[in-house]
């Protein structure tokens, strides 16, 4: 094997990312996965994949696989091998050195293979099998990851390849190698492309005992039949009774024992729920394969949920990030007005107690006679009376505290400012007379009038 991603005379090894997705499966030793990998756009390393569903067959039995180095996964670019000299000169990819990806999983046939469309594009997608023992870590992340699922790369070797008219290069024969899955800060060059999980425990039980609705009305006719017959209902259960006992899930429909959920990452579930008594016993939680029924009468077809509502719960999961977005911006907003409020608040008191001080200062000093005690405004400089002051404001918001304050001043100085300049009534024989002056005293009063 040549160079990775190096050309020899007839080949090239290509990988081409896409995403993967989880599911669950009726064998305990595996985890299906769902992978949406390849498509026939030019993937952003600007290559072009031909032939996709000629080429459909030759994925059957490719391996999954994941580095993991240091225990963080697809760290680098996720394909880490070695490249090692052979004995006769060649050059060839190892995989026994520490980091290096291993076989997790694999694609097990033609029939786990399909052409699926996605937002207009058609896509290669395939059903994978993941062994739970080997690979515990990387399991529990893709189901963290829910529907958003986890970039991987197509690893392909090109066979025969051309060029377009913008010089990039076209593949047109090539086979398939396997599928890597990469770590969270690479970058997948099909855009899109990704693996998850899928819920499918419990579907075969719920196919051969009932079609689960997403409304009470087949539950509710089904109980007016048995009545209809003579046969004892059933204990019905409301939904809203249901929903304290499976906290962290939407509680979709009940059928008899059977409940469906919907979990706060949108995985189904199915449970079981009983009365005994006035207490309600539920049973254990598993994640199940929700299917949706399209039907004329005559003919009809099962599809999963997935393949109808992906759409929507992208564009609903863009909604809500969006809507955190808005809100996160909403709270700085807040946040910024809010110590706005807090400081402009503050300068208004600032602005009043200053006011009330020098305005008291400058009667003070304009008046050196009047006998002020100094606590005159004491009252106007109150926690409460100030907080009154910094919030006036006019009908155009204009805020006109720090002048009513001001005013307050002159009302409270105004009785002593009158006080002190009353003149003393005195009579004109009580003022002094002089030695030049008759020393009568009316006559020196009369004199006193007349000058």
């Amino acid at each position: 094997m040549k160079k990775f991603k190096t050309i020899s005379e007839h080949n090239k090894i290509a990988s081409v990312p896409g995403t993967l997705k989880v599911l669950s499966t009726y064998d305990d030793r595996m985890q299906d996965v769902e992978l949406w990998f390849l498509n026939e756009k030019k993937t952003r390393n600007k290559g072009t994949y031909r032939n996709m569903e000629r080429h459909l067959p030759m994925f059957a039995g490719i391996p999954i696989l994941a580095a993991y180095v240091d225990g963080e996964l697809g760290r680098d670019s996720g394909h880490n091998f070695t490249e090692v000299k052979a004995e006769n000169g060649d050059t060839y990819a190892s995989f026994l050195q520490k980091g290096a990806e291993h076989i997790y999983g694999y694609i097990p046939s033609v029939d786990d293979l399909r052409i699926d469309v996605r937002d207009g594009t058609e896509w290669l997608v395939a059903r994978g099998k993941i062994w739970k023992w080997y690979a515990r870590e990387l399991i529990e992340k893709l189901k963290k990851q829910g529907l958003d699922g986890q970039q991987v790369s197509v690893e392909t070797l090109i066979e025969k390849m051309s060029s377009d008219e913008d010089g990039d290069e076209v593949y047109e024969e090539y086979i398939p190698l396997g599928v890597t899955i990469l770590g969270d800060g690479v970058t997948e060059a099909v855009a899109g492309a990704y693996i998850r999980t899928l819920s499918v425990n419990g579907v075969e039980e719920l196919r051969k005992n009932t079609k689960l609705y997403v409304a009470s009305v087949y539950s509710d006719t089904q109980e007016k039949n048995k009545k209809d017959k003579g046969e004892k209902p059933t204990m019905k259960i409301k939904l809203k009774d249901l929903e304290p006992h499976f906290a962290g899930f939407k509680v979709l429909a009940v059928n008899e024992d059977n409940v469906a959920l919907l979990s706060d990452n949108g995985v189904p579930y199915l449970s079981t729920a009983s009365k005994n008594g006035d207490e309600i016993v539920v049973g254990a939680k598993l994640e199940a394969n929700a299917v949706i029924t399209f039907s004329d009468g005559d003919r009809s077809m099962e599809l999963q949920m997935d393949a109808v509502t992906d759409a929507l719960t992208r564009q609903c999961e863009a909604l809500k990030a969006d809507l955190e977005k808005e809100k996160t911006n909403r709270e700085a907003v807040e946040k910024s007005l809010d110590t706005m409020q807090k400081q402009e608040r503050q300068r208004r008191v600032e602005s009043v107690k200053e006011i009330i001080q020098k305005r008291f200062e400058e009667i003070s000093k304009s008046n050196p006679n009047v006998n002020f005690v100094g606590n005159e405004c004491d009252g106007l400089m109150t926690e409460e009376k100030i907080s009154e002051y910094a919030a006036l404001e006019d009908c155009n918001g204009r805020f006109y505290g720090a002048e009513k304050a001001k005013g307050d001043v002159d009302a409270l100085c105004m009785d002593k400012l009158l006080a002190s300049q009353k003149t003393i009534r005195k009579m004109a024989w009580d003022i002094a007379t002089h030695e030049n002056e008759p020393s009568d005293k009316i006559d020196s009063a009369i004199a006193n009038i007349l000058k």
